[in-house]
């Protein structure tokens, strides 16, 4: 059951309030007890990934691991009775076996105690206790940072979005925000290119998927930002003449004065000195 706990909800509704979605049933009354899409068999515990707004339900009967995005556009979308969009330890959402493979589970008692999500680099650690071990999972996982190159107007651009632990066929979207405008993101090998026709900075959310077929499709959705600058505007280097003083520093241009002005104080010095002992007797 999903309900909203906000402190100004609760606060509206008091004691008891409505939940706002279920996942498992097609409505808050209906009790079935069958393994589908969207369904659950003695679900027995939740984890929760905040980064992707994904929801992990352990269905005991069913041998296996739902995954649901409930991220609150989503949920307002679908609905009540959503379906997952990937499952763990079963090649499909229909299939019940239990085994001790690399891809398979037995009778997982999953608890709050026996499973570790880690949102940052998008794994689950899961306790598979009739088989005496625990499992690790490693989603798929956009590998660039967060800040990617930066462009000028008018001119080419083109860099690769990359990825690593996909078992299945990747595609990228951008599923938030936008590029900037003149470029464009290929869908299939991840390349954003153009020729950018507006500067400013563009922050926007990229998804690569991971389709693995009949058991759904894993994905990692990360925020990235692109500064595309006016022409002219990078920093250019200046080439000073070799006075045999140094050169001069644009961002201090001091240096060279005072290198300028200690010579020609120690000149000045030595011309002096030199003047007095040939003119004593």
């Amino acid at each position: 059951m999903v309900f909203n706990v906000s402190p100004s909800t609760l606060q509206t509704n008091g004691n008891g309030e409505n939940a706002s979605y279920v996942i498992g049933e097609p409505d808050f009354v209906t009790v079935n007890d069958s393994t589908s899409r969207n369904t659950l068999d003695t679900p027995n515990g939740i984890g929760y990934d905040p980064t992707n707004n994904s929801l992990y339900v352990g269905d005991y009967f069913g041998n296996r691991i739902m995954v649901y995005d409930v991220s609150p556009s989503t949920l307002q979308t679908n609905g009540n009775g959503e379906n997952a969009y990937a499952v763990i330890g079963q090649p499909d959402f229909t299939t019940l076996n239990a085994g001790a493979t690399q891809t398979e589970i037995s009778y997982n008692y999953y608890s709050n105690a026996s499973y570790a999500i880690d949102p940052t680099d998008n794994q689950l650690f899961l306790a598979d206790q009739v088989n005496n071990r625990v499992l690790t999972y490693n989603f798929i996982t956009m590998t660039n940072n967060s800040q990617l190159n930066g462009g000028t107007i008018g001119k080419s651009y083109s860099q690769t979005l990359t990825s690593e632990y996909a078992q299945g066929t990747v595609t990228y979207s951008v599923t938030g925000g936008s590029l900037p405008p003149g470029l464009s993101l290929n869908s299939s090998n991840g390349v954003v290119s153009g020729t950018p026709t507006s500067t400013g900075s563009y922050t926007f959310e990229i998804t690569a998927y991971d389709n693995i077929g009949t058991a759904g499709t894993f994905q990692d959705d990360p925020s990235y930002t692109i500064t595309i600058n006016s022409a002219g505007s990078t920093s250019q280097s200046v080439t000073a003449p070799n006075t045999g003083f140094g050169s001069p520093s644009k961002t201090n241009p001091i240096t060279s004065f005072l290198i300028y002005g200690s010579v020609t104080a120690s000149l000045f010095a030595l011309g002096f000195g030199i003047r007095k002992l040939s003119t004593k007797k």
